[in-house]
């Protein structure tokens, strides 16, 4: 494959992607992450904006080499929304205005533990499901298999 043929897929959210491909990519998110983070203003909007946009894309692919659509392994990322807003700013906000300072902090410390429990689950399955179990053999409604290092029946 060229260089363009291969951003065309890396970039795409059809199809599917192995689990050694799937982690290159992950490497490569961390990589640029960490780049855009040094450059601030417009190039560093528009370089993180590419490396979550890489990063939902091999996510999307990788659930469709297991077989699942890319709703399915979103759904792991529900926590982090609503417990920024359910299990913290939520009790936090109640806590100060019904009992004090104490209660609020007592509130959102109770939060942070439900946020972080699940948090660490949805993690935690979403590596197993997506970083370590092969994908399904032979074709699916996503398309055929891909040929992997790690996936070699593809």
């Amino acid at each position: 494959m060229n260089l363009q043929a291969e951003l065309r897929e890396a970039f795409s959210f059809d199809g599917r992607t192995g689990r050694g491909r799937f982690w290159v990519v992950l490497v490569l998110v961390a990589l640029l992450s960490g780049f855009s983070e040094q450059h601030h203003g417009f190039i560093g909007g528009l370089l993180g904006l590419a490396v979550i946009w890489l990063f939902l894309a091999a996510v999307a692919r990788r659930a469709h080499d297991r077989g699942r659509s890319f709703w399915t392994a979103a759904l792991a990322a529900v926590p982090f929304a609503i417990g920024m807003g359910w299990f913290l700013v939520i009790p936090g906000v109640f806590g100060l205005l019904a009992a004090g300072p104490f209660f609020g902090l007592f509130t959102v410390g109770i939060g942070w533990l439900v946020f972080a429990a699940w948090w660490v689950l949805g993690g935690i399955w979403l590596l197993w499901e997506l970083g370590i179990r092969a994908g399904e053999p032979g074709s699916n409604r996503f398309g055929p298999p891909t040929r992997d290092i790690l996936d070699p029946q593809g």
